[in-house]
């Protein structure tokens, strides 16, 4: 099993038992896609509607990268301190848009 590798455009998710809020996933893996390793977590929803069944929502992220300390003691190379990024006022902020219903398509 040491020598295992994901095939392409396949993965597997399985039960999460370490479950202890209702926002965490109920169901996390990994896939490959296109050689990228993804990690995914899926939540099992329930509509509000009755006679609607049951769905899933899946959300992919990348795994965090080795941080470079760690891959100078696994490596044996040089350690190098991690790139800082100045923080710009305004970088991020919320923006809101008025619709009215007639404009949503659905």
């Amino acid at each position: 099993m040491a020598n295992y590798k994901q095939k392409d455009n396949s993965g597997a998710m399985f039960l999460n038992d370490r479950k202890t809020q209702e926002n965490q996933p109920d169901y996390m893996g990994k896939v490959t896609i296109a050689g990228q390793v993804y990690y995914v977590s899926c939540w099992v929803k329930e509509p509000n509607d009755p006679d609607k069944k049951n769905y899933l929502s899946l959300a992919f992220s990348l795994p965090k990268k080795a941080q470079p300390q760690e891959v100078g003691k696994a490596t044996g190379q040089a350690q190098t301190e991690p790139e800082q990024i100045p923080a710009t006022e305004g970088q991020a902020e919320d923006i809101q848009v008025e619709v009215e219903d007639e404009e949503i398509p659905f």
